[in-house]
């Protein structure tokens, strides 16, 4: 009987390990600095205002071995292996009256990468008071159509309130927005 309920146990401990390893990437797995604030939860999904009258934009190519690219304490980061070859990155804020980000590689509309890159956006010059009036709200990023801005996914994200920049991992480069 003993012998059973440890084969047992043994099974859905197997079953529990082999579920977790076929996950997407957790928060846990994204690259937090010590200095981040310990209270990064995840929430909600209303867009972060932050008007930008004229878009920026940012390009450079990135191979094998991994890069970043980066525009204003904005930063995309490949790590070694994302991509088989020399890739064109270029990361675009339109104007628009929300923190908003385009992303693509080698100008297609959507990339698949062999592994996750990281993607770090600076909300230091927008109005905070506006997002969230108790100063609480834990800001978080989202895969949005780029027409209807339509919510379609909810990255995992790291808000780092003390930096003002939130962090999060995609496997694919798409239309992003920072919400709360």
């Amino acid at each position: 009987m003993i012998r059973s309920r440890l084969m047992v146990l043994g099974w859905f401990g197997s079953l529990a390990f082999g579920l977790s390893s076929c996950s997407e990437p957790t928060v846990s797995e994204l690259p937090v600095s010590p200095e981040m604030d310990a209270n990064a939860v995840l929430i909600g999904n209303k867009p972060m205002r932050c008007d930008l009258k004229e878009p920026i934009s940012r390009t450079a190519v990135i191979g094998p071995e991994g890069g970043t690219v980066a525009i204003d304490g904005n930063s995309v980061t490949l790590p070694p292996g994302a991509v088989d070859e020399p890739t064109r990155i270029t990361m675009t804020f339109p104007a628009s009256e929300y923190l908003e980000l385009e992303l693509n590689a080698n100008g297609l509309e959507s990339f698949e990468f062999a592994k996750p890159v990281t993607v770090s956006l600076n909300y230091g010059r927008c109005p905070i008071g506006d997002f969230s009036a108790a100063g609480t709200a834990t800001r978080n990023v989202w895969y949005v159509d780029a027409e209807t801005k339509a919510f379609l996914e909810k990255m995992p994200s790291v808000d780092d309130r003390k930096h003002k920049t939130v962090t999060f991992l995609t496997p694919h480069f798409s239309f992003f927005i920072v919400a709360d």
